[in-house]
């Protein structure tokens, strides 16, 4: 996995999800690393992805291509998304410039950012 991480250090973050997923589907492996080795790549990168809707399609073909990755999770992490609500609420921000519908008004009103802020740490508290 050091591999993978060095790899995806010389990345900028807009350009990092597709070089993991050339070098995890194409790389070093020929016809693509096996689906423990590319689990837990994408696993240990997808967080420092960003600009990553113009490379959905990609990315979920090649995790349906490596079957489920839950088997690839450790107790930990399982036991933490099973204790998540259903559905889970997602809340995502955007690079000034990149602003549309919901996006856009969330920017206008700062203070929301704010309060949201304060409002998700309060819950991590608990």
């Amino acid at each position: 996995m050091s591999a993978v991480e060095d790899f995806s250090g010389y990345q900028n973050s807009q350009e990092r999800l597709d070089a993991v997923l050339t070098l995890l589907l194409d790389g070093v492996w020929g016809e693509g690393a096996p689906p423990e080795i590319f689990w837990a790549g994408l696993m240990q990168e997808w967080t420092a992805c960003d600009a990553t809707w113009g490379l959905r399609s990609d990315l979920l073909a090649s995790m349906r291509e490596n079957g489920s990755g839950i088997p690839h999770h450790t107790r930990e992490q399982r036991r933490f998304f099973n204790s998540l609500p259903n559905p889970v609420p997602i809340y995502r921000g955007c690079y000034r410039g990149r602003e549309s519908g919901m996006a856009r008004q969330w920017l206008h009103f700062s203070l929301c950012g704010v309060a949201f802020t304060q409002q998700i740490s309060e819950r991590q508290a608990r």
